[in-house]
């Protein structure tokens, strides 16, 4: 086994490798500063997979009701592999417009298809919106991703993400990201009602 690894030369893979930089603008916050974005998250009665197209339903609406709704953008973002072909996009959908990305990497994680859902299009559709933002998502994956002052994986599109989170926060607005329901990032296609 050891020489099978040698032949491989995967201790120089590992020196070599490097991560992907940050966002440009991302700077790691303080401990005292206020974080950008505010979280909060809805369990589901019981597992997705269990809930009919009608029990799905109701219960998207009750996350959006339970989020704030008062002088606030309403966004809701979503993302999707086909395991057949490893394509992948995500998806924004807001009441004045909705938009779809496609996702040019072969087989990405899920939950980096809802973290260019909220990149592409929620937060930098909202930054020239002078108004609080709500962001519904299913990716708890993402949302821990976002939890993370220095991430290790997917370095650029995270702090891209908390970059702009932080470009709305400092201008007086705040960016609440509601997840519901409780599917890891490691799901695939998603029911939706």
């Amino acid at each position: 086994m050891a020489k099978s690894i040698e032949a491989l030369n995967t201790q120089q893979v590992f020196l070599n490798f490097k991560q992907d930089p940050p966002h440009p603008t991302y700077s790691t916050p303080a401990p005292w500063e206020a974080p950008p974005l505010h979280f909060s998250a809805q369990k589901l009665a019981k597992s997705k997979a269990d809930l009919s197209p009608t029990e799905l339903a109701s219960e998207a609406r009750a996350s959006v009701r339970s989020a704030p709704t008062h002088a606030v953008d309403v966004f809701f973002t979503d993302g999707s592999v086909d395991t057949t072909t490893g394509t992948a996009s995500a998806a924004v959908h807001h009441d004045e417009f909705a938009a779809l990305y496609p996702i040019p990497h072969p087989n990405p994680p899920l939950y980096r298809n809802e973290l260019l859902g909220h990149t592409k299009g929620a937060l930098q559709l909202a930054v020239p919106r002078d108004i609080n933002v709500t962001i519904h998502a299913e990716s708890l994956g993402a949302i821990q991703a976002l939890q993370t002052v220095s991430p290790k994986d997917n370095v650029n599109l995270i702090t891209s993400v908390l970059a702009t989170a932080k470009n709305i926060h400092d201008s007086g607005r705040h960016v609440h990201l509601k997840i519901w329901g409780s599917q890891p990032h490691r799901d695939t296609w998603q029911r939706s009602g």
